[in-house]
């Protein structure tokens, strides 16, 4: 392998590609601290205002969520009817995907939350796979075993829809639980390519070095040229995108997964450092694709790293992503002045395997605000008419669960079984829709909140610390 970074050819980088990609990996420059709740402070009142409390709905469809959704109650800690009812739902399932509207909002995180909870506590669910980097997950994964103890610094490296304190409590919960049980933990993954770092080349070669020596030379001149620079990930796919011949790149990241999983030894340890080089292999792939492909690649992978997690921990497991990566679907995004997106969910790759052991939850919502960068509040309009939410914003109920049950009446089997538009992009309220599939192709149950607020955004310290970097061991 010949290649010199210092002399590739520089092309241009699609403005959608680009608008995409600043989405997951630009770090806001400085956050709110997590104990100042944004949707509690000064000046964030509600503008908007909520869709008015009806004794009796006006659609058909109204009026049969109103008789059949069951309350969740405001205080989440609390048991409530909506577990039993979830418990009905989610009986037999191997995989549970929980699939958000959108990210960054703190009823959502919580709801979420309290779904994990009872999955875990009680139905035996030990596996989570959640929509972010695998090389990051490891140390995630490492800190809910009890190995190192700076999670506000690793959920500071998660692409930028995840930092917030809702999350932080996620893994903190799962933490504490895997201390009260021992035997029996949770473990975590990341299923996406997008960000892996330099810790899974080390991995990589690492391992070469201790199993293989003699092959260490092959592996380690492809690595060379692989390997990122520093754990700035935004810096290094810049780089990447502008390399005009990404061909020797991409073959040798394959080159070095071939190696990898050609080695004779078979252990756990093997297992993970193939999958180290899987992700680099589908770093280097994606990211050569033209624009159209790549979220298609994308859910594709993701799928099958939801599989290998399974596989490996021989758990049942949570899916935590977005609402369009847990669909049953083929999704496409509108947005303002870009191409449309279009991609086959990772969730039909999920139900073809596992068929009805794979369950899918959607948390949904009416309208609120969300703050993606510090100041930056935007408003979410409540569903346009025609948006399969629409009809639920005439139930009464402030939060609550409905089973999307085909055994009901003609409007309301129209309802989930006609082409589904629904929220897209939230910046742009009204003006982004995703469409693709029906209501029961996307989801099984509804969790559904009438009003949201921001999630509470990291402190700029903690936004420091993680830009100092990652240690790769335990604390």
């Amino acid at each position: 392998m010949n290649l010199d970074r210092s002399v590739c050819t520089v092309g241009s980088t699609r403005p959608a590609l680009r608008s995409t990609l600043e989405r997951i990996y630009t770090d806001a420059d400085l956050l709110t601290p997590r104990n100042a709740r944004p949707g509690r402070r000064a000046g964030l009142s509600m503008t908007t205002p909520p869709p008015l409390a009806v004794a009796r709905a006006r659609s058909p469809i109204a009026r049969w969520a109103d008789q059949h959704a069951i309350a969740v109650p405001d205080d989440l800690d609390r048991r409530g009817a909506d577990l039993a009812a979830f418990d009905a739902t989610t009986r037999g399932a191997v995989i549970v995907g929980l699939g958000e509207a959108a990210h960054q909002l703190h009823e959502v995180s919580r709801l979420k939350l309290r779904y994990v909870q009872h999955l875990v506590r009680h139905s035996g669910f030990r596996a989570v796979a959640w929509e972010d980097d695998w090389s990051l997950g490891t140390l995630i994964n490492d800190y809910l075993l009890g190995r190192r103890d700076d999670i506000d610094t690793l959920v500071g490296h998660m692409s930028k829809e995840q930092r917030t304190g809702e999350v932080v409590d996620v893994f903190t919960w799962l933490r504490d639980y895997n201390r009260l049980h021992p035997r029996d933990p949770v473990r975590f993954a990341g299923v996406e390519y997008f960000a892996t770092r330099p810790l899974a080349y080390d991995a990589v070669e690492a391992f070469v070095a201790e199993v293989a020596p003699d092959q260490l030379g092959d592996v380690s001149s492809r690595l060379a040229i692989l390997r990122p620079r520093s754990d700035d990930i935004n810096a290094h796919l810049t780089w990447y995108l502008e390399v005009t011949n990404k061909a020797p790149y991409v073959r040798a990241a394959a080159e070095v997964h071939q190696l990898v999983a050609a080695l004779p030894t078979q252990s756990d340890r093997h297992d993970v450092t193939v999958h180290h080089a899987r992700q680099i292999r589908s770093f280097y792939k994606a990211f050569s694709l033209p624009w159209p492909q790549i979220p298609d690649y994308r859910d594709a992978r993701a799928a099958e790293n939801v599989q290998w997690w399974k596989t490996v921990t021989r758990s049942k497991l949570i899916y935590w992503a977005a609402g369009a990566h847990v669909a049953d679907a083929r999704v496409q995004i509108t947005e303002p002045g870009q191409p449309e997106t279009t991609f086959l969910a990772a969730g039909s790759r999920l139900k073809r395997w596992y068929r009805d052991g794979y369950v899918r939850v959607g948390f949904t919502f009416d309208h609120g605000r969300y703050e993606p960068a510090p100041g930056q509040l935007i408003e979410l309009p409540p569903p346009a008419p025609g948006w399969v939410e629409h009809p639920l914003t005439e139930v009464a109920r402030k939060q609550f669960l409905l089973g999307l049950d085909s055994h009901a009446p003609r409007p309301v089997r129209d309802w989930l079984t006609s082409p589904l538009t629904t929220r897209g992009l939230p910046e742009y309220g009204h003006d982004s829709m995703m469409t693709g599939g029906t209501l029961q192709d996307w989801y099984d149950v509804l969790i559904h909140c009438r009003t949201v607020t921001p999630a509470a955004l990291l402190s700029s310290e903690t936004q420091q610390l993680a830009a100092s970097g990652l240690r790769q061991g335990g604390s």
